[in-house]
């Protein structure tokens, strides 16, 4: 089960709650959240009763191109994780990007063949663990 509850404090800012149970395997969360937003940036901070502290940043820099980063801390696991990637939107194309701390290298272009149609081409390079994968797509429909 999940549930969430959001609500604008100001025009820019915004603070919620989430909630998950999963019954199972007798894990549950709760979660606070903030999100405060421009027409320039969005910056969002999450901290959770399981141990997560999460931070985002999405700048956009211009028309077509924006960079956003990410900061994780799982307590409980004791990992930090940070990530920088891009976002290159072209005419009939997009460019995505991400770099993270553990060494991953990811990549995707997104081409516009038709309206309704979508070629893909994606690559994720994990340097440390040695593990290279490569694909391609076709997305159908808007």
């Amino acid at each position: 089960s999940f549930f969430n509850a959001f609500q604008s404090v100001t025009k820019n800012l915004s603070l919620g709650t989430e909630g998950l149970w999963f019954g199972q395997k007798r894990i549950s969360g709760v979660s606070i959240v903030a999100r405060y937003d421009t027409k320039k940036m969005v910056a969002t901070a999450q901290i959770a009763t399981t141990g997560m502290v999460a931070f985002y940043y999405v700048q956009k820099v211009s028309e077509n191109v924006s960079l956003a980063s990410d900061f994780m801390y799982n307590q409980m696991k004791k990992v930090v994780t940070a990530s920088f990637g891009y976002d290159y939107m072209m005419r009939q194309c997009r460019l995505r990007g991400k770099l993270d701390t553990n060494g991953v290298i990811f990549a995707l272009l997104e081409e516009r063949l038709t309206p309704g149609v979508t070629f893909q081409l994606s690559a994720e390079l994990d340097h440390w663990k040695k593990d290279y994968k490569f694909g391609f797509g076709m997305a159908l429909g808007e």
